[in-house]
């Protein structure tokens, strides 16, 4: 067993430290940069649009009977900012009769 009042290695002595050829100023990394944020706003388009559940007429035509919605019912249950949906996109690839908001 390790012995634990070892102090911890100086760091100015470290040899282990992986080098980059990564140049963040290349037309290539902007490139990269670019479609990576184009993915993730296409990304975060299509969790907005799933957590709208069956749309605007579905969320109202729940309101109308006086009911809230499951997503309106966690919200009151959980501190704000501490939920976080796993399965946002469990059902979006699924059609028909099977196809249904995941909350």
């Amino acid at each position: 067993m390790a012995d634990r009042s070892e102090a911890p290695p100086d760091s100015s002595k470290v040899d282990n430290v992986l080098k980059t050829r990564l140049d963040p100023t290349s037309a290539r990394f902007e490139a990269n940069m670019r479609f990576l944020a184009d993915l993730m706003s296409q990304v975060r388009n299509e969790g907005e649009k799933i957590c709208e559940g069956g749309g605007a007429k579905a969320i109202e035509n729940q309101h109308s009977k006086g009911r809230l919605t499951a997503r309106q019912r966690i919200e009151l249950l959980v501190d704000p900012g501490t939920f976080f949906e796993l399965g946002i996109y469990a059902a979006c690839m699924k059609s028909g009769a099977e196809r249904r908001p995941p909350a």
